[in-house]
């Protein structure tokens, strides 16, 4: 009798633990996803408020600060490209969840011959050359359960403002 008994205990502590197991894992999934989904938001509307809009914010060697952040009073959106406050309104977060752009990297092509084929590379200081180059902007997101993702995303100066 006694036997049964731990048997049928340590059979219960097996279940809990494994159902404890996949209730934290689903939690940490379902904010991962969230956070995915809202990366790719923001991500698109970063790319079509900064080259694609009828008038865009592209920004010669742009620099970016601030942050969208969501908590018990809503979310707020203070993220800046170069001097435009970018508008993360269709970028939905839930609690605690947070957005942010790391300083851009700029395109920069060799002076000596920059149409000869060679490639180029991502440089941290913006050349005095690169009016119309290309940015790689890291969007980093920040979620619950310590979830953390990142995307990258260039952008050019299709409309040829600048000068």
């Amino acid at each position: 009798m006694l036997l049964a008994l731990l048997v049928i205990s340590l059979t219960s502590v097996a279940l809990m633990s494994g159902y404890a197991t996949t209730i934290a894992g689903s939690a940490t999934h379902q904010s991962l996803a969230g956070l995915d989904v809202a990366l790719r938001d923001a991500a698109e509307q970063v790319t079509y408020q900064i080259q694609s809009q009828p008038s865009p914010d592209y920004t010669p060697c742009a620099t970016v600060s601030g942050a969208v952040t969501s908590g018990q009073s809503g979310q707020t959106s203070t993220l800046k490209y170069g001097p435009h406050l970018l508008d993360m309104s269709g970028v939905v977060l839930t609690g605690g969840e947070s957005l942010s752009l790391s300083a851009p990297e700029y395109w920069n092509l060799p002076a000596s011959n920059p149409t000869s084929g060679t490639s180029g590379t991502w440089v941290k200081n913006c050349p005095t050359d690169n009016r119309r180059g290309a940015q790689l902007l890291t969007l980093n997101a920040f979620g619950r359960h310590g979830v953390a993702e990142a995307v990258q995303i260039v952008v050019i100066d299709l409309a040829g403002s600048g000068t």
